[in-house]
């Protein structure tokens, strides 16, 4: 996207502010599956380091579209990241070299986010796109008490009760093989 593309030139000594509001869909480079995301909004400064060194201090946010993964209701997921980018101007390694270079480093030392850029412009476009894919959740809900659906109807149990009765046969619908397996261990109810 050529909004998060920041020519040298328009860095001056004070830095430059950066406020771009960009569609979802055109973080995302060609070939590349894009993850559905409402519009999201990039603020922050870049400032000129040294003679080939630059930092980026923002934000991004936006939210993160998809289904609940109990109940498969459409949900938005918030986000609102804080990033700190360094940038350095120069040849970037090839991917071997960037490897063993690492091997000497300690992979738990903290720093921050390195990229390296040739040319005269900063491209900030996959700067976001990574930050917007490590953040992503593992695991989205509509709401921390989701019920979800009924194992045996499909029923949202979010809306209403289902009538099938699957958690009554055993318990635990999550289960419901195990008894199958081990009918001797099923608990007497009438000793209860």
């Amino acid at each position: 996207m050529d909004a998060l593309r920041i020519p040298l030139s328009a860095i001056t000594d004070e830095g430059i502010v950066v406020e771009v509001t960009a569609p979802g869909e055109r973080l995302w480079p060609k070939g590349v599956k894009e993850m559905p995301l409402t519009a999201v909004r990039i603020a922050g400064d870049l400032v000129k380091l040294g003679d080939k060194d630059y930092l980026f201090r923002g934000r991004i946010v936006g939210a993160y579209r998809g289904r609940c993964d109990r109940c498969l209701a459409d949900l938005e997921s918030p986000f609102d990241l804080e990033t700190v980018w360094s940038f350095k101007q120069g040849v970037a390694k090839d991917f071997v070299a960037d490897l063993s270079d690492d091997a000497d480093t300690d992979p738990f030392e903290e720093s921050p986010s390195v990229f390296i850029f040739e040319g005269n412009d900063i491209d900030l476009t996959p700067s976001v796109c990574e930050e917007i894919v490590l953040a992503a959740p593992a695991k989205t809900l509509c709401r921390e008490d989701c019920a979800g659906l009924c194992a045996r109807c499909g029923a949202n149990l979010n809306i209403a009760s289902c009538s099938c009765g699957i958690e009554n046969e055993t318990g635990n619908s999550a289960l419901a093989g195990l008894a199958d397996l081990f009918p001797n261990l099923r608990p007497d109810v009438s000793k209860e």
